[in-house]
């Protein structure tokens, strides 16, 4: 893995190396909230899976083992997570009734998000209430998986970096992932890990990342950073393309095989900035629509405000061009993935700031070790929107007590 070097010019506060105990004290404090936030769902009689948001509805012709277990409930439909957790139950995808489960839904679809499917299959020992418990925990898992990705890598331990590191550990992508048992946090960390890797280690990650999240494969544009020299290269990357999306692509035919299609999230993208305009105009009217102090002003002052750092998030990698970074491509793709999104994701700040979180990743870890004068601009703006998740934890949090 490479490392984000010790800045050679230290003059400043930002980038004075912090001892040990205080870069350690940094990230303790940042696992308290993903952490406590998780163990205050448990219930006796129903477990985690309130993290999973099963829907009132849906749940009424779940698969029998969800409906035995009478799991709580989030609203009348619930959330995504819901369908990737019936289909831990058989990751062989071949239930009969798998039909009449997703009666509201598509099988085929949900199954593209094969990795964390599979792993809560096997860490629950293929028994139904364990399947829903590690698959409830995984996202915290992988929290802390990539908490010690960024301390691997930010070993420099300047306050520049660490800075950069929670933001993408509290950012809303990260914390709602954990919050509705999604598959986004999965992908966007092996694609990040992958991004920090060369050779046949990166390549592998690379899959991991596209059996979590189709989109992951969009950091296939890795390979393209530079014209190779001959044709041992030529090889070399073809290769380890070829490795990447081997598994990938035996998934899609397995799936096609079984359900006879495999549906592709038509209507997700558009012509860039079109539904982002629009989006962000009605976004404006319900702000301003708002009398703060007379109603809750959180809700609309974020699903304005998310939009716009993301906007500031992708305006970065289009002025500071590295085509020889993996870490570059993999945000520079997911900036062209989000101006290209249209209203079915932009609808919310909750879906859109997910689907792209491997843009915010890749936009801190760059900006860490950014000495321009602009780095509060880019640090502030390009974060400051996306706080929504974290400010949504903590109030949950000091209610619970």
């Amino acid at each position: 893995m490479r490392h984000l070097d010790r800045p050679d010019d230290a003059r400043g506060i930002l980038d004075r190396t912090m001892p040990r105990w205080l870069a350690a004290a940094i990230l303790v404090a940042a696992s308290i909230l993903p952490t406590w936030y998780v163990a205050a769902h448990d219930d006796r009689a129903q477990g985690f899976t309130s993290l999973i948001f099963f829907g009132e509805n849906p749940v009424q012709h779940a698969l029998p083992e969800i409906r035995a277990l009478h799991p709580a409930t989030g609203g009348p439909w619930g959330y995504d997570g819901q369908y990737y957790a019936q289909l831990a139950l058989d990751p062989t995808l071949r239930r009969p009734d798998l039909k009449a489960a997703f009666a509201d839904d598509s099988a085929a679809y949900r199954s593209q998000r094969y990795l964390p499917i599979v792993l809560a299959y096997v860490l629950g020992l293929g028994r139904p209430a364990s399947i829903l418990t590690a698959y409830a925990l995984l996202n915290l898992w992988f929290w802390f998986a990539l908490l010690a990705l960024l301390a691997a890598y930010l070993r420099g331990r300047t306050a520049r970096q660490y800075a950069a590191a929670v933001a993408c550990l509290l950012t809303t992508g990260t914390l709602i992932s954990i919050q509705r048992s999604l598959t986004d946090l999965p992908s966007a960390y092996f694609a990040l890990a992958s991004a920090l890797t060369e050779g046949v280690a990166g390549s592998v990650l690379l899959s991991l990342s596209m059996l979590s999240k189709p989109t992951g494969g969009l950091l296939l544009a890795r390979y393209l950073g530079s014209w190779p020299a001959d044709r041992r290269e030529w090889a070399r990357r073809a290769g380890l393309i070829l490795l990447a999306l081997a598994a990938p692509v035996a998934l899609q035919l397995y799936i096609r095989h079984v359900f006879g299609c495999v549906p592709t999230g038509q209507g997700n993208l558009g012509l860039p900035f079109v539904d982002l305009i629009r989006e962000e105009m009605a976004n404006w009217k319900q702000l301003a629509g708002t009398r703060f102090g007379n109603a809750p002003w959180e809700w609309p002052f974020f699903e304005f405000s998310a939009p716009l750092s993301l906007l500031v998030q992708a305006s970065y990698f289009a002025v500071r061009r590295e085509l020889r970074s993996p870490l570059w491509w993999l945000g520079a793709t997911f900036a062209v993935l989000f101006l290209s999104l249209t209203h079915l994701v932009l609808v919310e700040q909750l879906a859109s700031t997910r689907t792209v979180l491997p843009l915010t990743l890749a936009f801190n870890l760059l900006l860490a070790r950014e000495r321009g004068r602009f780095f509060w601009f880019y640090f502030v703006a390009g974060n400051f929107g996306l706080l929504w998740s974290a400010y949504d934890f903590y109030c949950w949090c000091t209610r619970a007590l």
